[in-house]
C-alpha cells in the first residue's frame, strides 16, 4: 500500500478529493482479495468514514493540524486492519490497534506529537495482556492518541519510532525494521555510485545518521534504543543482508556520508550586536515566528553577526521582519548566501581529535562557509556552495566505503 499517507497528505494540502479517492479504490481492489471477516468490515467503515469526514474538511477548508493528523491517519488504521485479516485467514488470532488501545499516549503537539512519560507502561501492560493470549497485537505505526483521545501524528517515518518504541517499552531483545533495501547503505545512491551497505552501527550514528537524513528515519527513530541492550536490524525480504544496530560499535571509524541540498545561510551582521544582551534571543523569536527551522548555527566569538542555515526560501518568510530589526538599528544589515548545501560524514572515529584534523585537512583547496561538529561527537558538517559540498561530499564518501571494505564485521556480513 505503498503511497497511501502521500495522497492522504496531498488530499489535505490541496483540499482536492481527487486523491483521497485513489486511496478509496486502490483499498477496495484488495478488499476484493480478502473475502468477508469482521476487520474486512472495519475497513469498509473506514473508508466510508474518510470519504465523509474529508467532504466535511472540504466544505469548511480549515487547515488545522488536528484535521490533519485525523485525516491522515486513516493509511495506518486500513494497514493494521488488512493485516489482521490475512493473519486471521492464516490461523491466527489478530487485533489491530492505534493510539491509547495500544497505550500510546501522545502530548497534543498535532504533527509531531511524542508519548507522554506514562505511555510506556500502558504499552508494556496492554500488550502483554495480548500475547499471555495468544494474540497477535497489530499496531498502527506514526500514530497515537492524546489522553482526551484526539488523534495525532509522529511525523513522517514516524512507524519505525514507533517500533522501537514499543521495543523498548516491551523489553524485546530485538527490533525488525522491514524496508525496501538490504539495510542502511554509505551513503544515498542517487548521489554515490559505490554505495555500501554497512553491516554494523552504534545507536550513536544511526541516531545521527537519522537526523542528518539517512534513510529517511524519523529523527527520534534510535533513541529509545540508545541505553538499552536491544538490538535493531534494518533488512529487505528479499535478502538475508542487511543493517544490525548495538549500544557499541567502533569500526571502521567512519561509517556514512549524507548530502542535503536546497539550503541558504542566512548571515545577519551588526557591531551594535557585541555584548548587547538578548540579540540572539531576538532573533531566534523571528526565526520561530516564522515557523523556520534552524538547522546549524555560527557565531564569532567578536559576536558581530551570526550566520543560520535554513531551507532555501526561508528568507522569504521572515524579510519583512528582518527589514524591522535594521531600521530600529538592532541589526546592522542581514545578507543571503543562496544555493548552499551541507556534506556530513558521520562516524564514531570522530571522537578521536586525530582523526577530525584528517577530515579537515581533506577541505584543504575547498571555499567552505561553515563547519559544525555534531551533538554526540559522532558527526562532522561542511556547508558550502552546492558545488563544493558534492565534490566534499565524494571524496569523504570514499574515504568511508574503503573504510567499510576493508573492515571485519565478524559474520555480520
Amino acid at each position: 500500500m505503498k503511497g497511501v499517507t502521500d495522497k492522504l497528505i496531498m488530499g489535505f494540502e490541496r483540499i482536492e478529493v481527487s486523491p483521497i479517492n485513489e486511496v478509496i479504490q486502490k483499498h477496495n481492489d484488495v478488499l476484493e482479495h480478502l473475502g468477508k471477516d469482521p476487520y474486512v468490515e472495519k475497513i469498509k467503515e473506514l473508508l466510508k468514514e474518510l470519504y465523509n469526514i474529508f467532504q466535511a474538511y472540504k466544505k469548511l477548508g480549515i487547515k488545522e493540524k488536528i484535521i490533519h493528523d485525523m485525516i491522515v491517519s486513516y493509511g495506518e488504521r486500513l494497514s493494521i486492519n488488512i493485516l489482521a485479516s490475512v493473519l486471521a485467514k492464516n490461523g491466527n488470532l489478530a487485533a489491530p490497534l492505534y493510539g491509547r488501545q495500544a497505550g500510546i499516549v501522545t502530548n497534543e503537539r498535532y504533527g509531531e506529537a511524542v508519548p507522554t512519560k506514562y505511555s510506556c507502561t500502558l504499552v508494556r501492560s496492554k500488550m502483554g495482556n495480548y500475547i499471555k493470549n495468544n494474540v497477535i497485537p497489530v499496531i498502527a505505526g506514526f500514530i497515537g492518541e492524546t489522553s482526551s483521545g484526539r488523534l495525532t501524528t509522529m511525523g513522517r517515518g514516524g512507524s519505525d519510532f514507533t517500533a522501537t518504541y514499543i521495543g523498548k517499552c516491551v523489553r524485546a531483545g530485538e527490533v525488525h525494521l522491514v524496508t525496501d533495501i538490504e539495510g542502511i547503505m554509505t551513503g544515498d545512491p542517487r548521489f554515490f555510485d559505490n554505495v555500501e551497505r554497512i553491516p554494523v552501527l552504534s545507536y550513536d550514528e544511526a541516531i545521527e545518521l537519522a537526523y542528518l537524513g539517512g534513510k529517511k528515519f524519523h529523527p527520534k527513530t534510535f533513541e529509545p534504543l540508545r541505553e538499552t541492550s536491544i538490538v535493531t536490524r534494518v533488512f529487505s525480504l528479499e535478502t538475508d543482508k542487511g543493517t544490525v544496530i548495538v549500544k557499541n560499535w567502533r569500526d571502521p571509524p567512519l561509517k556514512a556520508v549524507t548530502l542535503i541540498n536546497n539550503l541558504e545561510i542566512i548571515m545577519i551582521k551588526g557591531a551594535g550586536m557585541v555584548g548587547r544582551l538578548g540579540t540572539a534571543a531576538e532573533i531566534m523569536r523571528v526565526f520561530s515566528e516564522g515557523g523556520i527551522n534552524i538547522m546549524a548555527i555560527s557565531q564569532p566569538i567578536s559576536e558581530t553577526s551570526i550566520n543560520l542555515v535554513v531551507r532555501r526560501g526561508s528568507i522569504k518568510k521572515i524579510k519583512d521582519k528582518l527589514d524591522e530589526l535594521v531600521n530600529i538599528g538592532f541589526i546592522r544589515e542581514y545578507d543571503v548566501l543562496k544555493d548552499t548545501a551541507s556534506a556530513s560524514l558521520i562516524g564514531y572515529g570522530l571522537r578521536n581529535p586525530k582523526l577530525i584534523g584528517d577530515m579537515v585537512g581533506v577541505l584543504k583547496g575547498h571555499d567552505v562557509f561553515m563547519l559544525a561538529k555534531g551533538p554526540m561527537e559522532v558527526s562532522l558538517s561542511v556547508v558550502a556552495s552546492e558545488n563544493e559540498a558534492k565534490s566534499i561530499a565524494g571524496m569523504y564518501h570514499d574515504i568511508v566505503v574503503e573504510g567499510i571494505k576493508r573492515t571485519s564485521f565478524n559474520g555480520f556480513i
